[in-house]
């Protein structure tokens, strides 16, 4: 009977899984007609660069670049050039050192060991791939929490796995831009999952330690929301070695891997242009996207977090990105308050509420911190997305625990909350589709291209003028 039971078992898992596919497959159907045109569009210009950065690995060879991400392609004419990077080195050329530089070495040297080129198609590939992971670590998180196996239907995880694939910013961000805020999300999702199952096992399972420290380092190496999630958790994990002296060892692998993957980006990035010249760089940049005043200068837009139409902006760009999330908080929040009323239950079980208040607590630290650059650009909404997908997913899995033992309920609810999602799915589709032409400034800069491509020689400037 207990075989019998296991080959049912994996059987439902491959069916969930292939479901979850399935879904998957048809985010990209929506989106393939998006694929494959000029970088012209909203904050492709980020996907460029980050082509550029591999392109010029290609010719120069990563470690004459100290394996950083340059924007200076070989030749003369391209040294000493006025763009975002504001680090440049002896030779004239210019790094971007805001971020640590995985986001370019992951997939540059992925496409090395299975022999792709670096192009437009496999960088979009890899960004598709991203999305999926990020969604499947967020539907396995849910499920955990509701206490599913991966054999047992969550509604809740699904309706988290479906919301994070089709609202309208993870549509367009996760296919059309790639750069080190996208990738970041997959470290954020899996460490969640991970962080989760530590809880679980209390800190004794090894390989979860072992993926834990990966996660902390690669996350750190990639974008600042990684070194939240470590010092958020490790903070958590030596908290708790109050009453279990366990849990010290992942608090230890936090602190060491944050140690060392600051240590290797202060390295790399230092060895640039020299100590004084990084810690200037570094220093303006980060009180410029922090919302202070850099060499006299405002922050950029002068966004910052006591000027009140910053609030306006960050309220547009999650309405743009998530609408979807938004109205389907607002369809389940009332309810969900019925129902604990009814049942006379909690809001969310313990461990729920961990989660949700870590999770939270980690996107907020990066916003505050950060907060120029939050308002500036629209992507960073990604991880505050995230945070809402995973509530409004929490309080579907407490409602279907709820309705157990009450069919009508049960049914009710599971129709309901089905047929709204898929209302909410073509909507966002429509949303994504709506607003993805060349923007003006978008279409100078592929005027501007186009001219340089046409003209330009490794020996000489080009510059251009009333285009």
């Amino acid at each position: 009977m207990q075989i019998k039971k296991w080959i049912v078992d994996r059987r439902k898992a491959v069916l969930h899984m292939l479901l979850l596919v399935a879904v998957f497959a048809v985010s990209v159907g929506v989106r393939y007609k998006h694929f494959g045109k000029p970088l012209s569009r909203h904050h492709e210009w980020l996907t460029a660069h980050s082509l550029i950065i591999m392109k010029i690995w290609d010719k120069g060879g990563i470690a004459n670049y100290h394996f950083a991400p340059v924007y200076s392609f070989p030749g003369k004419g391209n040294k000493h050039d006025y763009s975002i990077c504001s680090l440049h080195d002896r030779q004239g050329d210019a790094y971007y050192v805001s971020y640590g530089p995985f986001s370019s070495i992951f997939p540059y040297f992925l496409f090395k060991l299975f022999m792709m080129p670096v192009t437009i198609g496999t960088l979009i590939g890899f960004n598709l791939l991203v999305h999926f992971l990020v969604s499947l670590f967020l539907y396995l998180l849910v499920s955990r929490l509701a206490g599913k196996r991966v054999s047992d239907f969550s509604l809740g995880a699904l309706v988290a796995f479906k919301l994070y694939l089709f609202s309208p910013g993870t549509l367009w961000f996760h296919g059309n831009v790639y750069f080190s805020e996208i990738l970041v999300q997959l470290f954020f999702a899996a460490g969640m999952y991970v962080f989760y199952l530590l809880l679980e096992q209390k800190a004794q399972n090894r390989k979860l330690l072992i993926w834990y420290g990966l996660i902390c380092f690669f996350g750190i190496y990639t974008e600042w929301l990684g070194l939240f999630f470590t010092f958020v958790t490790g903070v958590f994990f030596l908290v708790k070695t109050i009453r279990e002296r366990a849990y010290l060892r992942p608090f230890l692998i936090a602190a060491c891997s944050g140690i060392l993957a600051l240590s290797l980006i202060i390295y790399q990035y230092s060895s640039i242009a020299g100590w004084d010249q990084f810690v200037k760089v570094e220093t303006n940049k980060f009180v410029e996207r922090n919302g202070g005043m850099v060499n006299g200068y405002k922050a950029e837009e002068k966004f910052s977090i006591t000027n009140a139409e910053s609030f306006k902006i960050l309220e547009a760009e999650l309405n743009g990105n998530f609408l979807n999330v938004m109205n389907t908080l607002a369809f389940v929040i009332p309810l969900f308050v019925v129902l604990v009323c009814y049942r006379k239950k909690y809001l969310f079980n313990g461990k729920q509420g961990v989660i949700l208040g870590i999770m939270a607590l980690v996107v907020l630290m990066h916003h505050l911190v950060f907060f120029n650059f939050t308002a500036v650009h629209d992507f960073s909404m990604l991880k505050t997305g995230y945070v809402l997908i995973f509530l409004v997913a929490i309080m579907i899995s407490r409602m279907e625990e709820f309705s157990v033992g009450r069919a009508w309920l049960r049914w009710t609810f599971l129709l309901l909350v089905m047929g709204f999602m898929v209302v909410k799915a073509v909507g966002s589709w429509k949303i994504y589709d709506k607003d993805r032409g060349p923007k003006f400034v978008y279409a100078t800069y592929k005027v501007a291209g186009t001219q340089i491509k046409q003209h330009a020689r490794p020996d000489k400037e080009i510059v251009l003028t009333n285009i």
